[in-house]
């Protein structure tokens, strides 16, 4: 059993609430029913096996259940709860205290007077039709041996509280967060100390303390006041209602400001403290500061401005600057009174009296130039700016008058400048238009010149390619006679010889065969060249490519004819001695050719053959064999060099000048034109 049970604690006998002081005059059964029947608290009693015994007349108006349905039942748990589970009383009389903070967690608390006594707050959804909030109190009943012999519980209707408590904390909710997200600088102050007791987030930004530290500051930390003093303010303000005032406060960081403050009473929590909304002032004080002296610097500029300042109402000079005055070689005193018409000349007075008009309607009016007459006889011409203000206590007209008689005479002589000026841009513009026509003929002219350049270009080109093509025509003939003659040639000599001469005739065609389809007939691309050039030399000599490979690598290089004859004689001359020698009995390999731009218009060839090579102590340059004293005699022409490198098989290293004279003929070509035409 708990340390809590009531037996264990003697001197609790009877019922906690209803029992005499004076153990001596116990009370009857009878009385104690009675009692529990008056008692405007509801409560019922139930003994040691949980039977009820006593259902007040108070728990029937509030639980609806009359007495005679519950007594003598355990069942009162049916008025509380849908399934079936203990109350406060029948917990306390099982002793078992630990089922309380089980079945109701935080909503039950133990008695801090009362040893033995319990207290829950609950909703209980089928007491009334909305349900009802209860508190219950329950307490053990002990009889006069200290013997358990039952408990009673008290149940209060709470409703209205729990929602007058819930109004309340919504209340609260709400001013927080009105007080909390207001944009002004709100403080809440004790009144009595002069303490701050909340600031809103505007608040802490505005003074810049952090939110913690500006709690720990009374507001004569803010204004720097005494404090006696602030408190003394405060409790005037109290008592006399001020709700506004001006003061000035100081930031975190030193900065003075000059605020207003409006403020009033308010209770929160049943304390009375003053709420305080702090407007900043400084801009519109200094602001008014700065007005007072834009006026005295506004009222120098006006007696010192060299323009024509003047305030007139009705047509009645008002004021008149001095410089103004001085300008018009008058008095600015003896102007005061005096017509406006009367400083204006009388072709300037229609146009001054419609602006007047128009201006005090309200109207706006653009800027308009007048004349005006000095003291000393002489005309200005000004431009008028004006408006309306308010002057010596009425509606006034003010103008500044702006001196532009030396602009007005610059426009004089700009004027007669510009008539001067467009006479002679219409001679010129006349000179330029027949020098125009002219220049259009001429460019007529040349356009026709052009045209007839270009077609006889165009026939020179086709002639030139004609021409190509029957040389090409003329070389294959040649070739052909010369395999026609080989027909009745028997000595092996006299038939290689030929057949060389056949190659070399072949390879020049082929030239002309290319100049004669490339789109350019200056210059024609050497790899396409001299790739069909040798593939004709293996056909030419029946090699099978499968034996013997070809490989020809150089980047795209255009030559014009100079070159690519005698560069393709010599690689004719080198490829036809390789396949003849180079390979014999069916011997296998490849000939290759590689070539390399250098700088200055120089090309570098390695002309390489996997064969046998050429015969040990073979001095090729003074061979008797006419195919390498041609390639010697064209290198030169070339003005090259060429080279003989040690090595497996045979390998030439070549070295040439491109020529520049197929570009240098089409540049001669197109000179002679332009000199024909």
């Amino acid at each position: 059993m708990s340390p809590d049970e009531p037996r264990e604690e003697p001197g609790g006998a009877g019922l906690p609430e209803t029992q005499d002081p004076n153990p001596a005059l116990p009370l009857s059964v009878e009385q104690l029913t009675a009692i529990l029947q008056a008692s405007p608290i509801p409560m019922f009693v139930i003994d040691k096996h949980h039977r009820v015994i006593s259902w007040n007349l108070a728990l029937e108006q509030l639980t609806g259940i009359a007495a005679r349905q519950i007594l003598g039942t355990t069942e009162h748990w049916k008025v509380f709860y849908t399934e079936k589970r203990p109350c406060l009383a029948d917990i306390i009389v099982d002793g078992a205290y630990e089922k309380i903070k089980e079945l109701y967690a935080e909503k039950s608390r133990k008695s801090e007077t009362t040893a033995g006594v319990y207290e829950a707050t609950d909703f209980f959804p089928r007491m009334g039709s909305a349900g009802k909030w209860v508190h219950s109190i329950a307490a053990p009943v002990i009889d006069n041996t200290g013997v358990l012999v039952g408990a009673v519980e008290k149940v209060e209707d709470i409703t209205r509280i729990i929602g007058a408590q819930k109004d309340l904390r919504e209340s609260e909710e709400r001013y927080s967060a009105l007080f909390s997200n207001n944009y002004s600088v709100s403080l809440l102050i004790d009144p009595d100390t002069g303490q701050i007791v909340e600031a809103n987030d505007a608040a802490v930004r505005y003074y810049g303390y952090p939110h913690d530290r500006l709690l720990s500051l009374g507001i004569y930390d803010l204004n720097r006041l005494p404090r006696e003093k602030v408190v003394q303010n405060l409790v005037r303000a109290k008592d006399e209602n001020a709700k506004h005032f001006p003061s000035v406060h100081y930031r975190s960081d030193g900065e003075k400001r000059y605020v207003e403050i409006y403020s009033g009473p308010i209770r929160v929590q049943g304390k009375p403290l003053f709420y305080s909304i702090i407007h900043d002032i400084t801009d519109s004080r200094l602001a008014t500061r700065a007005l007072k002296e834009s006026e005295e610097r506004y009222r120098t500029l006006i007696d010192q401005l060299p323009d024509y300042i003047i305030v007139h109402r009705n047509g009645i000079l008002l004021f008149v600057n001095p410089a103004g005055a001085a300008n018009l070689k008058y008095d600015a005193e003896s102007l005061i009174g005096r017509s406006v018409f009367s400083l204006i000349a009388p072709e300037s007075h229609r146009i001054t009296q419609d602006a007047v008009v128009r201006r005090m309607k309200g109207e706006d009016v653009p800027p308009y130039e007048i004349r005006i007459n000095a003291n000393d006889g002489t005309y200005r011409t000004v431009l008028v700016h004006g408006g309306l203000v308010h002057f010596d206590g009425g509606p006034a007209s003010i103008n500044v008058l702006t001196d532009i008689t030396p602009l007005k005479e610059a426009e004089a002589v700009i004027r007669h400048a510009n008539e001067d000026l467009e006479k002679r841009v219409l001679e010129r513009t006349d000179a330029l238009r027949k020098a125009n026509e002219q220049l259009t003929a001429e460019i007529a002219a040349r356009a026709l010149a052009e045209q007839e350049t270009r077609r006889s270009l165009e026939e020179k080109v086709l002639l030139l390619r004609e021409i190509h093509h029957r040389v090409k025509n003329n070389l294959q003939i040649i070739t052909s006679l010369l395999k026609l003659q080989s027909r009745f040639i028997d000595d092996p000599h006299v038939l290689e010889a030929i057949k060389d001469t056949q190659s070399r005739v072949r390879a020049m065609s082929l030239v002309h065969e290319r100049i004669y389809r490339s789109p350019d007939i200056a210059e024609i691309s050497l790899k396409e060249y001299l790739t069909y050039l040798i593939k004709q030399v293996f056909q030419f000599y029946t090699i099978d490519q499968q034996k013997v490979g070809l490989s020809v690598t150089m980047p795209e290089i255009m030559v014009d004819i100079d070159t690519v004859t005698p560069l393709g004689l010599i690689i004719n001359e080198l490829v036809s001695n390789s396949l003849k020698y180079a390979f014999p009995e069916g011997r296998s390999g490849t000939v290759s050719l590689t070539c390399t731009p250098l700088e200055a218009g120089r090309l570098r060839f390695v002309y390489h053959d996997t064969g046998v090579g050429m015969p040990h102590g073979l001095d090729w340059r003074a061979a008797e064999s006419l195919g390498l004293r041609l390639v010697n005699s064209l290198v030169d022409q070339l003005d090259g060099t060429v080279e003989l490198v040690n090595g497996e098989g045979t390998t030439f290293l070549l070295e040439i000048q491109k020529s520049g004279t197929g570009r240098a003929m089409n540049e001669e070509i197109s000179d002679n034109k332009g000199k024909k035409e």
